[in-house]
């Protein structure tokens, strides 16, 4: 299968998969990112917010906030920019592309990407190589070259969105650890 159909597989697969079985999958995944120690020593952390069927990311949100640390959030611009903006609630947030919630630039600080310890990483496809499918418009491929090189990369997403082998291309970042509902692997 090319990408594209890849893409399309998975997310079809993944809107099928029942709610419950859904959330159990993503509290487990969750477990497994928050007992990390590279997010233990993480001073900021930028997590996407889930929309969808997409695994939940609001525990890890609030474990960023309990902790102390710094929580960081993306927005999309014109030109598939991608910025991130501090947030220290759920307040605020407005629909962003697809309707997804994104903080609002006039109410929220801008941080620049090379801050960044930690990224929680969304994405529709991973493999046993660290590649990545997202959905398609390269925001986070451009904005990754923005990050500091030691800047760790999290793919989190459910098992099911695991696939033997992506064709990765030139301008597509690799991830240094995938997490899901059966543990996390490193790259």
């Amino acid at each position: 299968m090319n990408t594209a159909e890849i893409r399309k597989k998975i997310i079809a697969d993944r809107a099928l998969w029942p709610e419950h079985l859904r959330e159990l999958a993503g509290k487990e995944a969750t477990k497994h990112l928050l007992a990390m120690p590279q997010f233990a020593q993480a001073k900021t952390v930028m997590c996407f917010l889930s929309f969808g069927d997409e695994i939940d990311t609001k525990e890890i949100c609030q474990a960023v906030w309990q902790q102390g640390k710094t929580l960081v959030v993306p927005k999309t611009f014109k030109g598939f920019r991608l910025e991130v903006y501090k947030i220290e609630n759920f307040e605020g947030l407005i629909p962003g592309r697809y309707d997804i919630l994104e903080p609002d630039p006039k109410v929220h600080e801008l941080v620049d990407p090379k801050e960044i310890d930690f990224i929680v990483m969304p994405g529709v496809a991973f493999d046993s190589k660290g590649d990545r499918v997202g959905y398609g418009a390269g925001f986070y491929d451009r904005f990754l070259l923005r990050t500091a090189e030691d800047t760790l990369k999290v793919a989190f997403s459910f098992r099911m969105q695991w696939v033997p082998n992506l064709i990765a291309k030139p301008h597509d970042q690799k991830m240094d650890f995938l997490v899901n509902e059966s543990g996390l692997t490193q790259f």
